[in-house]
């Protein structure tokens, strides 16, 4: 436990809260079960009071990083905008307690060679404009494959946005309506699935509605539903497959509707606006979200070693002797039945 100590020095009461006396000078026990020590320690004001010291750092270098990053403009030198940022980075978490500073620097440096070093170059040569708005692709030759991602396919004609993919802009102006599409789709897609397993099954009720994979085909349901004299209950059935269907019918058609909305916001962004989701949304973010993996792994580390500690001694040395006794007793026992002796 004492070696813990680098923890306690930052969460002193949560060293007190989370032991108590074994019973015997020095020795100590968990106070609260093994499996509840990782939310013992992330809901202690401890904790929270030093991820909010953490959380401020972050604060105070977004702050400058933000009128940096906005400063981006055809005069910038790469090299000395990243340079900048790392050290500023480096400088602001360096003597934090519990959190290593090169690796939070190491999160922003693995950003910049995977996205950032590439948003920054585009800015620098295109301008904010031209690099957030969706631009249409050279045609391929016959044959040829497509390198990076395409956004949309327009009248056969492939777009992409070099620095603000979709899912940057749904997450900004489209979040709800997208979570209800996702949410809308899935349901109706584990009705059907439901209803196969129910209905769909070799020598079952709608078998004869079904391909070779013993799924529901739309148009076998909507004939069936045609046909006269159907018995009532393969009719009800039908009914509710039928529904399963056009449910999914809708929630695609929600689905192709935001794409267009999404495509028609492409073409109303702003500077002002692709600069915001860029700087806040998209660097800034990510830089943050690296933090708060570093944070959760100095949770994780605690948790992980003091249940480590806590299984090692679970068990006390007379426990064990006492067990270990029993077995070889019960060894001697059945080698004795067996004739053998020493």
């Amino acid at each position: 436990i004492d070696a813990l100590g680098d923890f306690w020095k930052v969460l002193p009461k949560l060293r007190k809260s989370l032991f108590e006396s074994a019973g015997r000078d020095g020795y100590s026990k968990l106070a609260v079960p093994a499996n509840e020590v990782p939310v013992t320690i992330a809901n202690s004001e401890e904790f929270k009071k030093f991820s909010a010291q953490i959380h401020e750092s972050l604060v105070s270098w977004a702050t400058h990083a933000d009128k940096k990053m906005k400063a981006l403009g055809d005069k910038t030198r790469p090299k000395d905008f990243i340079a900048d940022l790392s050290e500023l980075l480096l400088t602001t978490f360096k003597g934090l307690p519990l959190v290593d500073s090169y690796e939070v620097y190491q999160g922003l440096m693995s950003l910049w060679e995977e996205t950032l070093k590439d948003d920054v170059y585009m800015v620098i040569e295109s301008g904010w404009e031209a690099g957030g708005k969706l631009t249409a692709l050279p045609a391929k030759a016959k044959g040829e494959k497509r390198t990076g991602r395409v956004d949309y396919i327009i009248n056969k004609i492939e777009y992409r946005s070099e620095l603000i993919p979709p899912e940057l802009l749904i997450e900004t102006f489209f979040a709800d309506k997208a979570q209800q599409i996702e949410s809308d789709l899935a349901a109706a897609g584990e009705r059907l699935n439901e209803l196969a397993e129910q209905y769909g099954g070799e020598e079952m009720l709608l078998s004869d509605y079904t391909n070779d994979k013993g799924e529901f085909t739309k148009k076998l349901v909507t004939d069936g539903l045609k046909v006269k004299g159907i018995d009532k209950e393969e009719k009800k059935a039908l009914q509710e497959v039928s529904d399963a269907f056009d449910a999914e019918a809708e929630a695609k058609k929600a689905s192709k509707e935001l794409e267009e909305a999404v495509i028609a916001r492409y073409k109303k962004l702003t500077e002002v606006e692709i600069k915001t989701l860029l700087i806040q949304t998209k660097w800034i973010g990510a830089v943050s979200a690296s933090i708060e993996t570093v944070l959760d792994s100095v949770r994780r580390t605690l948790s992980s070693r003091l249940q480590t500690l806590a299984n090692r001694y679970d068990d006390t040395l007379p426990t064990i002797t006492t067990t270990a006794m029993s077995k070889m007793k019960a060894v001697e026992s059945h080698l004795k039945k067996m004739g053998l002796s020493w």
